[in-house]
Parts: C-alpha cells; sequence; structure tokens
C-alpha cells in the first residue's frame, strides 16, 4: 500500500488508486475509501480530486501521456524503416499497458470515456493522430498501400487491445492457456511484418 508523508497526499492518493484498481477494478474505488486507507480524514482527498470522475480522468491522462512517451521511445529505437517503426509502436504499446495496467484500465473504462473532459479528449485524439501518422508512413513504404488507412487503424487498435485483454484475463487464460509475449509478437510481425516494404499481410476484411 502506498505510504502518505505529509505534503505528498495527491501522489499518494494516485498511488493508493491504481493499486486498488489493479486488485480490484474501478468498481472498488472510492475516495472514503482511499481516505481510510491512507489515515487521513474523510475530506483530505477532496482537496486535490473534487470526485471519483476527476481523480480517474487524472490517471486516464497520465495512461495516455506515459503510453505516449512509450510508444514514441520504442519508434525512435527501431531504426528508419516506416513498417518496423510500427511494428515497435504496437508491441510497446502492448508491453506498456500490462506492465501498467490500472492506467491502461482508467483510459478505457467506460465510465471514464462518458465523463471525458476536454483535455482527455485532446490525448486521445492526439495519441491516435500519432499511430495514423505511423501508418501513413508505413503504407508509403509499402506496407498494404491499397488498404484504407482508417480500416488499419481500426484493426491495429483493436489487435493490441484485444492481446491485452487476454494476457489479462484470468478466465481466458484458464481456457485457452497463458498467453506470453512472445506469443503477441508473432501476432503483431504476421499483421506488421517487420522490414520495409514488406506486402504480406492479414487482409482485415
Amino acid at each position: 500500500m502506498a505510504k502518505f508523508h505529509h505534503g505528498n497526499l495527491r501522489e499518494a492518493l494516485l498511488t493508493r488508486a491504481s493499486e486498488i484498481i489493479e486488485a480490484g477494478g474501478i468498481e472498488a474505488l472510492s475516495l472514503r475509501g482511499m481516505a481510510r486507507d491512507l489515515k487521513v480524514s474523510a475530506t483530505a482527498p477532496a482537496r486535490h480530486f473534487k470526485c471519483r470522475a476527476d481523480l480517474l480522468r487524472t490517471l486516464a491522462m497520465m495512461g495516455y501521456d506515459r503510453a505516449t512517451n512509450a510508444t514514441v521511445a520504442a519508434l525512435n529505437d527501431a531504426g528508419d524503416d516506416p513498417v518496423t517503426r510500427l511494428n515497435a509502436m504496437a508491441k510497446a504499446f502492448v508491453d506498456w499497458s500490462l506492465d501498467n495496467r490500472a492506467l491502461y484500465t482508467a483510459i478505457f473504462h467506460p465510465d471514464v470515456s462518458r465523463q471525458a473532459d476536454e483535455a482527455l479528449k485532446r490525448a486521445l485524439i492526439d495519441f491516435a493522430a500519432l499511430v495514423q501518422t505511423a501508418i501513413g508512413e508505413a503504407q508509403r513504404a509499402g506496407w498494404r498501400q491499397s488498404d484504407d488507412p482508417q480500416v488499419l487503424f481500426h484493426h491495429i487498435t483493436a489487435l493490441i487491445r484485444g492481446m491485452t485483454a487476454n494476457m489479462s484475463d484470468p478466465l481466458y487464460v484458464s481456457v485457452a492457456g497463458r498467453v506470453d509475449r512472445q506469443v503477441v509478437e508473432t501476432v503483431i510481425d504476421a499483421m506488421i511484418p517487420i522490414g520495409a516494404g514488406s506486402t504480406d499481410h492479414i487482409s482485415p476484411r
């Protein structure tokens, strides 16, 4: 559990919220419960977060910021080939999602989406634009040039979110078996083959 020290209640609340979400999901989260866990007054969290939705929006914004940093770093480390760079971005997002499950959950939870403010909407737009730009560059390099970029965007985002969900779902794992990261890489490689000008692909249609 997060340890609270005078002067860092906001950070302690965010850390404790992440712990609760990882253990029991967003439904288990409450400001009053976190105040009790951190041994502060029931009203103390309100000095930093007006309500539970405000806390979740903050976690989601943190998530988009860190996911963007992780995917951009992977893209920059992947070299000059646009197809390889797109491949690296997809793998990096799955890796980040699995290593930061609370923030990933906050990003995509329906309660957060329904109450998204303009800043959160802008974060999603900017992240989507990053992926769409990478797709466009890969297509210009010869990858799936005849496919609709918007279809490719939806296919890639569905793929990486689906793989993350499969690896995180205990019921799925109990039935289908554990999905390790090598399997994820193989699945992504099948859709986005490493190498400039690659035209082998799995059709999304």
